[in-house]
């Protein structure tokens, strides 16, 4: 699975929670049980890797994710939700427009960006990258995260 199909994933399949690259890279390489592993060079979702090659996996990905959500979670209808849900949230006070990014809390020991293979696939080695230049641009100090 390559790291654009992975966000696309959470954009399709949970947009009440995933609406940018940001809020992605947060789940992915800094919360911390998130249910991702390292496995192949790239994260993988626990629940898949029992008894499963990385064959499979991405077979599965692919039709379950890329076929039955990217067209109906898309939909006009979800993301004219999204915007009306956000518009409210803005209003009441609960969400600021062009704020930063509320970022889980790093740890050097458990978030998978300070967990990176040495087979770590290229795009999953960029992605890394650009989730420390989104922590920096955001104020956040990756390099002294917690032990």
């Amino acid at each position: 699975m390559t790291v654009e199909t992975t966000i696309q994933h959470f954009f399709d399949k949970y947009p009440e929670m995933y609406s940018t690259r940001e809020e992605c890279f947060d789940h992915l390489f800094c919360v911390i049980g998130n249910g991702y592993e390292w496995k192949w060079g790239q994260l993988v979702y626990v629940d898949v890797l029992d008894n499963t090659d990385e064959e499979e996996v991405r077979s599965w990905h692919e039709q379950d994710y890329t076929v039955k959500h990217s067209r109906a979670c898309q939909s006009e209808e979800n993301i004219k939700a999204r915007q009306k849900l956000d518009a409210i949230f803005v209003r009441a006070g609960l969400m600021k427009t062009n704020a930063k990014h509320d970022w889980y809390p790093l740890s050097k020991k458990y978030s998978r960006l300070f967990q990176i293979p040495s087979d770590a696939k290229p795009d999953w080695k960029d992605a890394v990258e650009e989730c420390k230049k989104m922590l920096e641009r955001d104020g956040i100090d990756w390099k002294n995260a917690e032990e």
